[in-house]
């Protein structure tokens, strides 16, 4: 079996895995294919019209799959309403944004978090920590997941990040992960994220 048959078996394989590897994963094997193999060679062709149907690329080589027979409103719904509460500074929209037995998967602390109210806790804790400066610079939408990246800055100290959000058929988010790097931006954002936490149990335990 060639080359090219494989990774063309390969990108079917991929195609219903709507998921920021598998973008990744196609196009590190559309590249490695034309670099190894003849242009002309007719497995580069059927590699060619499965990469199309699953990409656009724009101007910044940003991905966006392209769903043929889906559609992506349950997720688009869910990522306007998180950008709103952000720009409208209003945290309580967590209430519907929020599925009923959310998990919330923090960048510094290594248990997930179960349930509506510690998701609560936890996202209004990032808010304030990070809404300020947060600016959201790429993103990439499934049907029902999006991969959102951002930076921020905490005491001069530059974040780079990625929300990973899963919603259900009522586009409410039911999967909150939070990846966050380089490592001194990790301990600054460990450190203010304890102190808010701390701040809101007190709150909490007011009321």
């Amino acid at each position: 079996m060639e080359v090219g048959q494989l990774i063309y078996i390969y990108l079917l394989i991929l195609i219903n895995i709507d998921t920021y590897l598998s973008h990744r994963i196609l196009y590190t094997y559309m590249n490695f294919s034309k670099r190894l193999l003849d242009k002309s060679n007719y497995w580069i062709d059927k590699i060619n019209d499965v990469y199309i149907l699953l990409f656009k690329i724009d101007s910044k080589g940003v991905g966006s799959i392209s769903t043929k027979n889906k559609t992506m409103n349950a997720i688009e719904k869910t990522v306007q309403n998180w950008h709103t509460i952000l720009k409208e500074k209003d945290i309580s929209g967590l209430d519907k944004l929020l599925a009923d037995k959310p998990i919330f998967y923090s960048p510094v602390v290594p248990e997930p978090q179960e349930g509506k109210n510690l998701t609560t806790m936890y996202l209004t804790a990032a808010f304030k920590v990070l809404g300020p400066t947060i600016h959201y610079t790429r993103e990439l939408l499934s049907e029902r997941d999006a991969f959102l990246e951002f930076t921020a800055d905490i005491n001069g100290v530059t974040i780079n990040g990625v929300d990973m959000i899963h919603c259900d058929a009522d586009g409410r988010i039911s999967d909150f992960k939070v990846m966050v790097r380089p490592l001194p931006a990790i301990e600054a954002l460990k450190k203010q994220m304890r102190r808010e936490l701390v701040r809101l149990a007190r709150t909490s335990q007011q009321t």
